[in-house]
């Protein structure tokens, strides 16, 4: 889903938006890689921002930490609705649904890789909860990332198939509208790229891409092969070069 760069955008954008000092932003990172959350600290300390909190439990933390790490955030940016605009980041739902395997009562119902069906529920309704309060005049938006998921009637599951382009994702902008009163985020995609390419990609991995996509999916009058074409092509072309240099 390329979720991660996907995400960081919109980071990047909140953190500019918490320069008025009626916003603020929370992020809730759970279970992902200590890498990206080096990312979202990158861009924290790289870009102008004003009240900003980060509750984390990476990878490799036990998972009863990770969960109330979750709930801690989860309680926290309910407090700082009530005094401001929060947008509250939750990296990644999913993840926090794994977690709460390590505090679920035992025998409840489950699903599909013993995940307990209290545990998707819980966080759905968690991570969905959210809108404007009339008599503060604040509000609570979520932004939430989930992994892939198949077609089922699981909400988080739900959510991953309305992103489900697995090959490129959209760099986007967010920008407060100021005919309401509260700031609802419109998002402007600005262009589309394969996920962090430019950090992933060595450029002799690039040109080779670029060369097999040339020479095994398309003839000589750039029409596009059949699908048996391409794999004998694209076999043939591993058989000739086993070791790429690079």
């Amino acid at each position: 889903l390329g979720k991660t760069t996907l995400i960081l955008e919109a980071w990047k954008e909140v953190l500019k938006l918490t320069q008025d000092s009626r916003i603020c932003a929370v992020l809730v990172f759970v279970g992902e890689r200590g890498e990206d959350l080096s990312d979202y600290l990158d861009l924290l300390q790289n870009t102008p921002h004003g009240l900003v909190e980060v509750w984390s439990a990476p990878k490799g933390v036990p998972q009863e930490f990770q969960w109330q790490v979750f709930l801690w955030g989860y309680h926290r940016s309910l407090v700082l609705g009530a005094h401001y605009h929060c947008i509250t980041f939750y990296e990644s739902a999913s993840r926090a649904v794994d977690a709460f395997r390590a505090v679920a009562e035992p025998g409840g119902g489950m699903v599909t890789g013993g995940i307990p069906t209290e545990a998707i529920s819980r966080v759905a309704a968690m991570v969905g909860r959210g809108g404007f309060y009339p008599k503060l005049g604040t509000s609570n938006t979520n932004i939430v990332s989930v992994l892939d998921g198949n077609k089922s009637a699981d909400p988080l599951a739900q959510f991953a198939l309305m992103t489900a382009d697995h090959n490129t994702t959209s760099r986007i902008r967010l920008v407060p509208s100021p005919q309401i009163p509260f700031p609802k985020i419109s998002v402007i995609p600005l262009e589309t790229y394969t996920r962090r390419s430019e950090r992933l990609i060595p450029e002799a991995l690039r040109k080779e891409q670029e060369k097999v996509k040339k020479d095994c999916f398309f003839d000589s009058a750039g029409r596009l092969l059949p699908p048996e074409e391409t794999h004998r092509r694209i076999l043939k072309y591993c058989e000739e070069n086993p070791d790429p240099q690079y």
